[in-house]
């Protein structure tokens, strides 16, 4: 069977993005699943502006690692991460 680097590209990608909106959507409903009444509030800000500093470091780390090794490179980092 021959794979056509295409359809694996489409494949992984599509793979990878139904896990992490899975683990995403999973994780914000854990979180809020878990606070207490009375600093909602305080933790779900300090939640998102976390989130929102990893998304922001991760676009840098993996825009290095693509210019350096390339996008294989960049699907094999992400792996463990995931």
């Amino acid at each position: 069977m021959q794979w056509h680097s295409g359809a694996v590209l489409n494949i992984d990608l599509g793979a990878f993005g139904i896990v992490f909106a899975a683990n995403s959507s999973f994780h914000s409903y854990l979180f809020l699943a878990l606070l207490t009444a009375d600093q909602v509030a305080l933790d779900v800000g300090f939640y998102y502006i976390a989130n929102a500093c990893g998304r922001l470091l991760a676009t840098v780390l993996f825009g290095w690692v693509f210019l350096l090794y390339g996008f294989i490179a960049c699907l094999i980092l992400s792996s463990p991460l995931l």
